[in-house]
C-alpha cells in the first residue's frame, strides 16, 4: 500500500495542548487524541479495530491450541495413532491461520503507526515553524539557562516514531494480556481444581489454587521489576538527550569544516567530541547495570515460570488423577496466565522508554504552548494599545494591510511624530539637512557636533532624516505595528533581551519611501535587533513602529537551502516563478557567472560556495525578487571593495523604485544612500 504525506489543517494542529495537564496519563491522552479526531480518523480507526480483532483473533486462537494440547497428548499418551493423525490434521489449517493473523495484524499495525506518525510530524512541523517558534525557542536557549528545549529536530525525528510505535505496541499488548488473562483465567481454574490440606487442625481448601499461584507469582515478580528498574525512566531520557547533542556536534563539525580546517582546530574539536561521547559512556553505563540487573531478574522469573507449574501439578498426575494431556494443558494454562499478570515485568524496558519518549514530547508542546500564549498577549496587548493610539490621534491614523510583515500582530497605528528632540537625539549624516530647527544633541548643519542640553528644550523639531534616542522621561506609550506605504517610522522604540535587559532605545526616526539609509554603529551595539525588529521576527521591544508592507532582508551569512543552484537563487519563491534568462542574467551581473550551466546541479552548495560567492547569490535573489524595500545586515562584508560597489550599484541602477536600508561598517557604502543613522552617536 502506497500513500501520500499530507498537512493535517490548522484546526487539528491547534488542538494538541498538553501545558493544562499535570498528570502523566492525562498528558499522554492529550498527545495521542487529536489524532483520532483528525481527517485521518476514518482510516485510523478502521485500522485500530482491524489490529484489535485479529489480536483478540490471535487470543482466541491460543484458547483453542491449549484445549488441543489436551487432546494431543492424550492420544499420545494413550499411543493412539489415529487420533494422533487426526489432531495433525485440525492442526495444520488453524496454524495456517495463525499465521496470517500475525502476519497481517503486524502490518496493519505498521500502517497506523506510519499514519500516525505521519500526521502528527507534519502537526510539530505546522508548530514548530509557525510564529517562528524554531528561531525563538534557538534565541532563549542561547541566552537563559534552562529557558531553551534541547534538540527539537531529535524530537520531531525520533521521538514522534518511539511514541507511536510504543503506544500501540504497549496498547495492544496490555489489551491482548488482559483478554488472555481473562480467557485462560477461567481454564486454570476448572483445570486446578482444589488444594485440600491441613493447617493447625483446620482442614483448608483452595478452588482454583493455580490462578492464585499464578497471581501471587506476577505480583511478587512485578515489585521487584519495579524497584530494579525504575531508574531506567530518567536514564532514558538523558540518554536520548546526550546522543542528539552529540549528533549536533557532529553535523556542526560537516558545516563548518572549512573554518575548523583553517584555524586547525581538529585537536579542540576532537576533544569536544570526546567530551560528548563520554557523557554518552557514563550514562549508557548506569542504564547497562540498571538492565543487567532487571534482565537477570526477568530471565530468572521466566526460567522459574516455565516449570513452576508442572512442579505443581506433579503429585497429581502422579496419583494418576490426571492424564498427560490434562498435564501439557495445565502447565498452557499457566503460562498464558502467568504471562498476562507478568504484562509489567516483560514490559517494563519499553514502559521506561516509552515514560522518557513522553515526557520529552510533552516538554516540547508544553514549551511551544507557553511560545503561543506569550504571542497572543503580545497581539492582544498591542491591538489595545494600538486602539489607544487610534482614539487619541484619529486624524493620524494608518491603515492596517492584511499583508503586514508581522500577522500576528496586526493594527493601527498614528504616524510618528516629527515634533521636538530631547537631550538625548542623534542625528543623520545625510545630503539633506537634519534637524533643521535644532536639536539638543547636534548643531543645525547636522554633523553631528553635539549642543547644549538647554537647546533640546527650546528647538523646534527633527527633519524626516534625523533618528533620536529617547530620555529617561520620553518613555513608550504604546506598542504598534502598521503596515503603510508611508514608509518606516519609528516613535520611542525600546528592543530588549529575552530577560527584559533593554539594549536600544530610539525616540524618533523615520525612513520614507526612496529614501535610502545607513545605519552604523559600533559592534555589539544592537543594529542586528533593530533589523529583526523590522522584520518581526523579534518580539522583546515595545514603542510606535510603522512599517512599509514588502520587506526583504539579507541577512550577512545568507541561508543556501539543500537542493539545486535555480533553488538556492529562487529561495523562498517556487523556481517556476523566474525563467532560465532570469537566472542566467542575474549570475552574469553578480558576477557568477561560472555558474550559470549548473542551475539544475544539486549539491551543497553552503559547502562549495565561498562566503563572498554566497553573498553574491543572495544579491541575485533580490534582483530577481524585485522587493520595494531591501534591508542588508552586513551583506557585502565578505567581497572586496570593488565587488561591493559593482553590488550596491548594481541594486540602484535595476531596483529603481527599491529602497535600500544597510547596516555596514564600510565608509565606501555611504556613498549609495541618502541618509545616515550612526546608533552609536545617539546614545551619547
Amino acid at each position: 500500500m502506497t500513500t501520500t504525506s499530507q498537512q493535517p489543517p490548522a484546526s487539528t494542529a491547534e488542538g494538541l495542548h498538553t501545558g493544562q495537564h499535570r498528570h502523566f496519563l492525562r498528558k499522554v491522552w492529550a498527545l495521542a487524541k487529536p489524532f483520532w479526531y483528525s481527517e485521518d480518523k476514518w482510516w485510523a480507526r478502521g485500522l485500530l479495530l482491524a489490529v484489535i480483532a485479529l489480536s483478540l483473533g490471535g487470543v482466541y486462537l491460543s484458547v483453542w491450541f491449549n484445549h488441543w494440547y489436551n487432546s494431543f497428548y492424550t492420544a499420545l499418551q494413550d499411543k493412539d495413532a489415529a487420533g494422533f493423525w487426526l489432531q495433525i490434521g485440525y492442526f495444520c489449517p488453524v496454524a495456517a491461520v495463525a499465521i496470517l493473523s500475525a502476519v497481517y495484524r503486524y502490518y496493519l499495525r505498521n500502517i497506523l503507526e506510519l499514519r500516525w506518525r505521519r500526521w502528527l510530524t507534519h502537526v510539530y512541523f505546522e508548530r514548530w515553524l509557525n510564529q517562528r517558534a524554531y528561531y525563538l525557542l534557538e534565541v532563549r536557549g542561547g541566552m537563559a539557562q534552562g529557558q531553551g528545549t534541547d534538540n527539537p529536530d531529535q524530537r520531531i525525528a525520533e521521538d514522534i516514531d518511539r511514541f507511536t510505535t510504543l503506544t500501540l505496541q504497549l496498547g495492544l499488548g496490555l489489551l491482548s494480556s488482559v483478554v488472555s488473562l481473562c480467557s485462560f483465567t477461567l481454564i486454570l481454574w476448572n483445570l486446578s481444581g482444589a488444594l485440600e490440606f491441613t493447617l493447625a487442625g483446620y482442614d483448608i481448601v483452595i478452588p482454583g489454587y493455580m490462578v492464585w499461584v499464578a497471581l501471587l507469582y506476577a505480583a511478587i515478580g512485578t515489585w521487584i521489576a519495579h524497584r530494579l528498574g525504575r531508574r531506567l525512566v530518567p536514564l532514558n531520557f538523558e540518554q536520548q538527550r546526550r546522543e542528539a547533542d552529540m549528533r549536533f556536534a557532529l553535523v556542526r563539525v560537516r558545516e563548518h569544516a572549512e573554518s575548523i580546517a583553517l584555524y586547525g582546530g581538529e585537536d579542540v574539536e576532537r576533544g569536544a567530541l570526546r567530551q560528548h561521547f563520554q557523557k554518552i559512556w557514563d550514562n549508557t553505563w548506569q542504564v547497562m547495570r540498571t538492565q543487567k540487573r532487571l534482565i537477570g531478574f526477568t530471565a530468572g522469573y521466566s526460567q522459574v515460570a516455565s516449570v513452576f507449574p508442572m512442579i505443581v501439578a506433579a503429585p497429581r498426575y502422579f496419583n494418576g488423577s490426571l492424564a498427560l494431556g490434562g498435564l501439557m494443558q495445565i502447565n498452557s494454562a499457566f503460562g498464558h496466565v502467568q504471562d498476562a499478570m507478568s504484562w509489567f515485568i516483560d514490559a517494563y524496558a519499553s514502559l521506561a522508554q516509552w515514560r522518557s519518549v513522553v515526557d520529552r514530547l510533552t516538554s516540547f508542546t508544553d514549551r511551544l504552548d507557553a511560545l503561543e500564549q506569550e504571542a497572543q498577549a503580545r497581539s492582544v496587548q498591542q491591538d489595545e494599545q494600538a486602539r489607544s493610539v487610534q482614539q487619541a490621534a484619529s486624524a493620524a491614523v494608518v491603515s492596517v494591510s492584511p499583508a503586514s510583515i508581522m500577522a500576528s500582530q496586526a493594527a493601527a497605528v498614528k504616524a510618528a511624530d516629527t515634533g521636538g528632540c530631547g537631550a538625548g537625539c542623534g542625528c543623520v549624516d545625510s545630503e539633506e539637512t537634519c534637524c533643521s530647527g535644532g536639536c539638543g544633541a547636534c548643531d543645525s548643519s547636522g554633523d553631528g557636533n553635539s549642543g547644549s542640553e538647554s537647546d533640546a528644550d527650546t528647538n523646534s523639531g527633527c527633519g524626516v532624516g534625523c533618528s533620536c534616542m529617547a530620555s529617561d522621561e520620553d518613555t513608550p506609550e504604546s506598542i504598534a505595528v502598521a503596515d503603510t506605504a508611508a514608509g518606516l517610522q519609528v516613535r520611542n522604540l525600546q528592543i530588549a533581551l529575552p530577560d527584559g535587559q533593554t539594549v536600544l532605545q530610539l525616540a524618533q526616526g523615520q525612513v520614507a519611501a526612496g529614501q535610502h539609509t545607513l545605519i552604523s554603529a559600533p559592534s555589539g551595539y544592537g543594529k542586528s535587533l533593530l533589523l529583526r525588529v523590522m522584520s518581526g521576527i523579534w518580539p522583546w521591544w515595545q514603542g510606535n513602529l510603522s512599517l512599509p508592507g514588502a520587506m526583504m532582508f539579507l541577512p550577512q551569512r545568507p541561508y543556501i537551502p539543500l537542493g539545486s543552484l535555480r533553488q538556492a537563487l529562487a529561495y523562498p519563491a517556487v523556481t517556476s516563478r523566474y525563467s532560465d534568462a532570469d537566472y542566467l542574467q542575474v549570475l552574469q551581473q553578480c558576477r557568477l557567472s561560472q555558474y550559470q550551466s549548473r542551475l539544475d546541479e544539486v549539491q551543497g552548495w553552503s559547502h562549495s560556495l565561498s562566503p563572498g560567492e554566497q553573498q553574491r547569490l543572495a544579491i541575485a535573489r533580490a534582483l530577481l525578487q524585485q522587493p520595494q524595500w531591501l534591508v542588508l545586515d552586513e551583506a557585502t562584508s565578505a567581497l572586496d571593495e570593488d565587488t561591493e560597489h559593482h553590488l550596491y550599484s548594481l541594486l540602484r541602477q535595476q531596483l529603481p523604485d527599491t529602497t535600500l536600508i544597510s547596516v555596514a561598517h564600510r565608509p565606501t557604502v555611504a556613498a549609495f544612500h541618502q541618509q545616515h543613522w550612526q546608533l552609536g552617536a545617539m546614545s551619547s
